[in-house]
């Protein structure tokens, strides 16, 4: 194999955060709907921004087109 790989990095099947995917993800907690709120997108992919819990009060970031869908700590 020559020098070039593809990343390894994807979400559900896809290469980085599309607004579709808001159809089929939810709170890793309480499985309620999360706000987005992108800060940087390019060709319909999210690069940052965040999702939002109104239920838990938690925002989950998205960086580098990954979502950080961790539950948070509840200490």
């Amino acid at each position: 194999m020559e020098g070039r790989f593809k990343s390894n990095k994807s979400f559900l099947g896809y290469d980085s955060m599309k607004k579709d995917l808001m159809e089929i993800i939810c709170c890793p907690t309480c499985k309620g709907d999360l706000a987005l709120t992108v800060e940087k997108e390019e060709e319909n992919e999210i690069i940052t921004g965040s999702l939002s819990c109104g239920k838990c009060n938690v925002d989950y970031t998205i960086s580098e087109g990954i979502p950080n869908l961790l539950p948070k700590n509840s200490n």
